[in-house]
């Protein structure tokens, strides 16, 4: 169930960027994790050991699709897995976090890598995540 709904995101993210034309079929999946950093908001904590961290974060401007093209992915809340090592203490919903995740096409995984708390007042460019966030909870429901 876990693998579908990370397929689910990781498709969503390519096909709500566009691909630009570009067929999936000829990707390069034999390039190297991409990271972003990007700053958010945190949404909802792991409810069990391995579980996801839920977070509302801003744009990603230079976010690439499977093919390597720059398609950006906009503000959305979406589910996080969190690397081992990495903590998540002092962090509790609403908290304003910078975190660093990779994107690895060819092993169909996302993680984030490194998260750092940000002053309360920071403030964030954050879009309505109504339609994605009602996708999550549908997900959620279903598991």
């Amino acid at each position: 169930m876990r693998r579908r709904i990370l397929w689910g995101v990781l498709a969503i993210l390519s096909t709500s960027a566009g691909c630009h034309g570009k067929n999936p079929s000829t990707a390069s999946t034999d390039q190297p994790a991409k990271r972003y950093t990007v700053r958010a908001e945190v949404v909802g904590l792991p409810t069990e050991p391995g579980g996801e961290l839920t977070l509302h974060h801003e744009s990603v401007p230079n976010f690439t699709d499977v093919t390597g093209a720059v398609v950006g992915m906009d503000s959305m809340v979406m589910p996080f897995p969190v690397a081992r090592g990495v903590s998540l203490e002092n962090l509790s919903p609403g908290a304003k976090v910078e975190v660093v995740f990779s994107v690895d096409w060819a092993q169909g995984l996302y993680q984030v890598e490194r998260i750092r708390k940000l002053p309360s007042e920071t403030a964030l460019r954050l879009s309505n995540s109504a339609e994605m966030s009602a996708t999550m909870r549908h997900e959620e429901v279903q598991r």
